[in-house]
């Protein structure tokens, strides 16, 4: 069934995803302002993607933030020194991204080279998947950069909340946290409309709400296995990368 409900979503997918920020972009805004992405998921209570930025001041981004990474109990990222300096837009928001970021904030590992909407094969499972989050989440022991996916296959650990924190939604078992290292671009092309799939796994997350809440099933070893002892780094300017490119 869930291969099924896949499939449609796919052929019924709008654009390809091939301007959408990735991890440590540094992004320019509609409004002129900018900032440096540090989150991509969702948000509690919303529906579609969202880009948790910190804003540079030399910019006016200050003049746009409102937040320091947490909305309500939900920790989505953290701001230098916990301070208001962040805030959550849309790739609507986002007018382009900037080929050489000049910033100074802590930079917590590399951006991973797929973002949301990418397809990717997990080896571990082996088996095809679809990125719905990017990030650093509260649930590890070590800072580390985490994606969030959603499985073909009935072979994930969650729905897409994990130790209390939600960073996607899909149907339980179907989603999956892991390390980069553990995740590859899939050699295919997939045209994706990540709010379009966003929105149908929000509507079918809120009819299993209670359920949801209920449960709390989290195999914790995965994600202890996967971190190492190595401490955050110290800050330091992101790589340059190259675009992904999922065409075979």
């Amino acid at each position: 069934a869930h291969q099924k409900k896949l499939e449609l979503r796919l052929n019924n997918l709008l654009f390809i995803m091939s301007g959408t920020p990735y991890l440590y972009d540094q992004v320019k805004l509609s409004d002129s302002t900018q900032g440096v992405v540090k989150y991509i998921g969702e948000v509690k209570g919303k529906n579609g993607t969202f880009f948790g930025l910190e804003m540079l001041e030399f910019y006016n981004g200050l003049d746009k933030a409102d937040t320091n990474g947490t909305i309500g109990d939900q920790q989505y990222f953290k701001t230098t020194g916990n301070k208001n300096t962040g805030c959550f837009v849309t790739e609507e928001d986002i007018a382009d991204i900037l080929d050489e970021p000049k910033h100074s904030f802590e930079i917590i590992g590399e951006s991973p080279p797929f973002t949301v909407g990418d397809r990717v094969f997990i080896e571990k499972k082996n088996c095809n998947g679809m990125v719905h989050y990017v990030g650093v989440p509260k649930f590890t022991k070590n800072p580390k950069v985490f994606v969030g996916l959603e499985l073909d296959e009935e072979n994930g650990n969650c729905n897409g909340t994990l130790a209390g924190c939600t960073y996607f939604s899909c149907e339980d078992k179907y989603g999956l946290y892991q390390v980069p290292k553990n995740v590859a671009l899939a050699q295919e092309e997939v045209n994706v409309d990540i709010d379009e799939v966003d929105q149908q796994n929000y509507e079918e997350s809120e009819e299993d709400e209670d359920e949801e809440d209920s449960e709390e099933l989290v195999e914790y070893d995965e994600y202890k296995d996967d971190e190492d002892e190595t401490p955050a780094k110290e800050p330091t300017p992101p790589p340059k990368k190259k675009r992904a490119n999922t065409s075979s």
